[in-house]
């Protein structure tokens, strides 16, 4: 039967069938090294289809296979659901802070000061993406009325 369509799947593997496990392997003692304090960024490129997310699926999971302390706290942010957003550092922000939250609320029975120097980067993130916003400024129309919006001349700005 010819096929019309060329149809592709989006789910991401649970096993390596890409040959990423030596990255994986040697990211995951990377991160998860109590000594290893050099800052470094990952970027990760590829077409579609190419494995990107099943590669972020397998790093997540073999670090948390690993439970080092501290705990590495995944923060999945898909900035296509804010492709129409001016700032998009604003909700990427906001979905660290809400991550940071959430793993201290499933985690309350923890050191108390590990939760505490997490709640402090939670506000920290809040606090950078109020920064953000408080910059922002909209003019929109919405049935023949004019608004405008400036949250520099906010009654809580």
């Amino acid at each position: 039967m010819k096929q019309y369509l060329n149809i592709k799947s989006d789910v991401y593997c649970e096993e390596d069938l890409l040959g990423f496990d030596k990255y994986i392997d040697t990211l995951s003692v990377m991160i998860s090294a109590k000594d290893f304090k050099t800052p470094f960024c990952i970027g990760i490129f590829g077409k579609w289809g190419s494995g990107k997310t099943s590669f972020m699926h397998l790093l997540e999971n073999k670090l948390s296979e690993l439970k080092s302390k501290p705990q590495a706290i995944p923060v999945w942010f898909n900035p296509w659901r804010y492709e129409k957003e001016d700032h998009l550092v604003i909700p990427f922000l906001k979905t660290i802070e809400h991550e940071i939250r959430k793993y201290i609320a499933d985690n309350r029975r923890k050191s108390n000061r590990l939760l505490e120097k997490l709640n402090n980067a939670a506000v920290k993130s809040y606090e950078a993406a109020a920064a953000f916003a408080y910059g922002v400024k909209a003019d929109c129309k919405l049935g023949g009325v004019g608004i405008e919006l400036d949250a520099a001349k906010s009654e809580n700005g």
